[in-house]
């Protein structure tokens, strides 16, 4: 919902056409993975463009962005590992909360410095 929020941010600052808001509502509402990569970048490229993003991304906080990623990456193959899994019998492996909280956080904190820097950037 956080990155949806930011692409929606972004999109209302950025883009004076209302259709082209509404196409960017469309992708938002059929976008269901949390993958910085596959599906937030892609977002983001749609609203302001590759060489944008490469500009924001060149000037986030780089430790931040490496844990925003790497955090993300690790959520969605525990997630990816524990979808659609209904074996009988077999125990199922979970973060401990401490683990999963440091995520988010990690998540939280990279996000809040992207939309930071997006605005900064005047985006």
């Amino acid at each position: 919902m956080s990155m949806d929020a930011i692409v929606r941010c972004c999109a209302t600052r950025n883009l004076k056409f209302a259709s082209n808001r509404a196409l960017v509502e469309f992708r938002v509402g059929k976008t269901y993975g949390f993958d910085y990569q596959q599906h937030f970048r892609e977002l983001m490229i749609r609203v302001i463009g590759l060489r944008s993003l490469e500009k924001v991304e060149k000037s986030v906080d780089a430790a931040q962005f490496a844990k925003l990623t790497a955090a993300l990456g690790a959520l969605k193959a525990r997630r990816d590992s524990q979808a659609h899994t209904y074996i009988i019998g077999t125990t199922l492996v979970l973060d401990a909360p401490s683990v999963t909280r440091t995520r988010f956080e990690d998540v939280y904190n990279g996000l809040d410095n992207f939309d930071k820097t997006m605005k900064n950037l005047g985006f």
